[in-house]
């Protein structure tokens, strides 16, 4: 009897193991397939969310995309020939022809100007664009005195004449006397940098003198004084 009874309660704990152990099977299979969907709302929730913002940016991310295929150029020339449809140009590498569009802004001394008001010999800063190999000009910047680098002249000597508009300067080297053309623009300094009159130098004088050239003139740009004034 208590054989029997030893065997009722061992098949009944085996049940209730192998119960249990189906019972934690089917949670586990439960939580899996919530974790598959909850990760699948999740990713979808998240697609959606960039393709809101995409969609909100669109405008945005083409202009940023355009700006890659662009590329920004500008180049310096003499205006040689003018029509309704372009502007000719001579650069220092080669000739170049500006179609003109409705989309230029022509600027002379800060003010805006009709394309009329370009004149042969003009000299134009053009800015503008490239995009598929085809330059677009967007601004033109318009001087009527020339934007070629000019010649510069730089000599050391003792000045030996003085006049309103000229001084001459015997440089230390054997070139013989040099004159110079001095204007409004020329800046006058002392000897250790501080700006001066140009009533301050005097024949006799060593100085210091940076010019450029224009048509063989040279013209000068700044005149240091290397000794000592009397006043100081």
């Amino acid at each position: 009897m208590k054989h029997n009874l030893s065997k009722i309660l061992l098949s009944i704990a085996l049940i209730s193991s192998l119960s249990l152990g189906i019972v934690s099977i089917a949670n586990a299979e439960e939580s899996v397939v919530l974790d598959a969907s909850l990760s699948s709302k999740t990713t979808q929730k998240l697609k959606d969310r960039i393709e809101k913002i995409v969609e909100e940016k669109k405008d945005q991310i083409k202009g940023i995309i355009s700006n890659l295929d662009s590329t920004k150029q500008g180049f310096i020339g003499e205006v040689q020939r003018i029509s309704e449809e372009a502007i000719t140009i001579r650069t220092s590498k080669s000739t170049k022809i500006i179609p003109i569009t409705d989309q230029i802004e022509i600027i002379k001394d800060g003010k805006e100007i009709d394309l009329s008001d370009i004149a042969v010999d003009n000299w134009l800063v053009v800015m503008g664009i490239i995009e598929n190999d085809n330059f677009t000009p967007l601004r033109i910047l318009v001087s009527a005195e020339s934007l070629r680098p000019r010649p510069s002249y730089i000599t050391l000597g003792s000045i030996s004449d003085i006049k309103r508009n000229q001084l001459t300067i015997l440089p230390r080297s054997t070139e013989g006397e040099v004159n110079i053309t001095i204007n409004s623009k020329t800046y006058y300094e002392d000897l250790q940098g501080e700006e001066i009159d140009g009533t301050d130098i005097s024949e006799d004088t060593q100085a210091l003198i940076i010019a450029f050239e224009d048509d063989g003139e040279k013209i000068a740009a700044r005149i240091r004084i290397l000794t000592v004034l009397d006043a100081q």
